[in-house]
């Protein structure tokens, strides 16, 4: 917990704070208060450190505040901070409200490094800042217009954005419920676009709640510049409106240097990030550990899987088997009768529902019926059932259009009888195998 304190030079209030999980208890950093009494930018300000040997040194940095966090960054002034003592990098510090009197958390990313160390967060002794395990970030993949046609604004005026016709300011509007947004929000949508279906608008404004507020902060986005590579940035900020603007429901973004080339993507991660829709979640994908090994981020935990049901063992590449599917969905029999949906804004693949999300969204040739399809890579269970049929009535309740019906299907390697007892009795689900074809071949001498 930080606290306002007196410096030994002046009666300036001061926000002071240790870094015990670096070693360095006797070395803290002593911030004017006036640094965060305003949002905006302040250039070349300096402020105390404590070395180890209990001495006070100088470091040298540009503050820039905006609502709860403040950042400082000490790597413009390398020859004044090497000569004091000082690190190069940036610390990240987290407010408790907009009073900025009260850090929450501190972050500290070293000169060269992508993303923030693990955070350090309050303690109950006063004066420190005690270290606790990093919460797993997400990454997304998030279009900034079709064809990245504001991808430049956006990098220049550190944003992502979304629009969708929705003109007003949605602040205290999204909620923690998105299902409660799109309620209120489809009909605004549908009037702004009368041509677009209730499936579309559906999936528009989960794409907007998701950037305006289920996008943490914190969490990575991966943005395509228009030119073939995808710009990594960090979430920085809670929602905001720029009305008149492009892209006018905004979040902040702290852009990065680092670009990725598709050459460097495995060919899953590739679709996953091609993929039609404004907004695509890269870590529930299954790309969470590809993503932190090509960026250099620091270890955060694995992702688990989506329900207890799954046996990984049966399908080594677990996160092939949609993408597989997706690819062969024409050659399949329910590629006879479906279609995967899809419009110019959005697809049919990991459709957000109330409580998880749809692997496949697919609608028959003759529009008449919503088809739910659940992908397990292993053995399906009953619970599976209960789960399909939570998202089957999200679609009649959210998605389907007055006269259209909705089915389901569980496609898995194999199943029990605890699932065939309970789909007997079951109505509008079926169950559908799938089978893995593996052959080793003896290579010429």
């Amino acid at each position: 917990m930080s606290h306002p304190a007196s410096s030994e030079s002046s009666d300036e209030p001061v926000i002071s704070f240790y870094w015990p999980e670096k070693g360095l208890r006797s070395h803290p950093d002593i911030l004017p208060a006036r640094f965060f009494r305003t949002e905006g930018f302040l250039p070349g300000q300096i402020h105390l450190i404590g070395s180890r040997a209990g001495k006070k040194l100088e470091a040298k940095c540009d503050v820039r505040v905006s609502g709860t966090i403040a950042e400082l960054n000490y790597e413009p002034y390398p020859d004044f901070n090497r000569t004091n003592g000082a690190l190069l990098g940036v610390t990240r510090l987290t407010f408790s409200d907009d009073t900025r009197t009260e850090v929450l958390s501190a972050e500290w990313k070293p000169q060269g490094q992508v993303f923030f160390d693990s955070p350090v967060t309050s303690a109950s002794r006063d004066g420190l800042l005690e270290a606790r395990s990093a919460p797993s970030r997400t990454f997304y993949r998030v279009m900034l217009g079709k064809k990245s046609a504001y991808a430049m604004e956006c990098f220049a005026g550190g944003f992502i954005g979304a629009h969708f016709g929705i003109e007003e300011d949605l602040t205290g509007k999204l909620g923690e419920d998105w299902p409660d947004f799109n309620q209120r929000y489809i009909p605004v949508y549908l009037a702004k676009h009368p041509d677009k279906s209730k499936i579309s608008a559906g999936l528009a404004c989960g794409f907007l709640w998701t950037v305006s507020k289920g996008i943490k902060i914190g969490d990575v986005v991966l943005c395509p510049d228009g030119t073939g590579l995808y710009r990594v940035g960090v979430v920085a900020g809670d929602y905001y409106y720029a009305p008149g603007e492009n892209l006018p429901h905004r979040r902040s973004v702290r852009w990065t240097d680092t670009y990725l080339s598709p050459d460097e993507m495995s060919d899953s991660l590739k679709h996953s990030a091609r993929s039609i829709g404004t907004v695509s979640n890269l870590s529930r994908a299954g790309h969470h550990r590809e993503l932190e090994k090509l960026l250099g981020a620091v270890s955060t935990p694995a992702v688990a899987t989506d329900s207890p049901d799954e046996d990984p063992t049966k399908f080594a590449l677990e996160k092939h088997l949609q993408e597989f599917l997706v690819h062969n969905w024409k050659n399949t029999e329910l590629g006879k009768r479906y279609d995967i949906y899809a419009d110019e804004d959005s697809s049919g693949e990991q459709v957000k529902a109330d409580d998880g999300y749809i692997d496949i969204l697919a609608i028959s040739k003759d529009r008449k019926e919503l088809l739910v399809v659940e992908l397990k890579r292993g053995r399906a269970s009953d619970v599976v059932v209960g789960q399909v049929q939570r998202y089957m009535g999200y679609v009649l309740d959210e998605l389907a259009e007055k006269d259209q019906l909705v089915r389901g299907v569980i496609i898995a390697l194999e199943d029990d009888r605890r699932i065939r007892r309970a789909l007997r009795v079951t109505q509008n689900i079926e169950f559908l195998r799938y089978e893995v074809s593996f052959r080793l071949i003896k290579a010429s001498p």
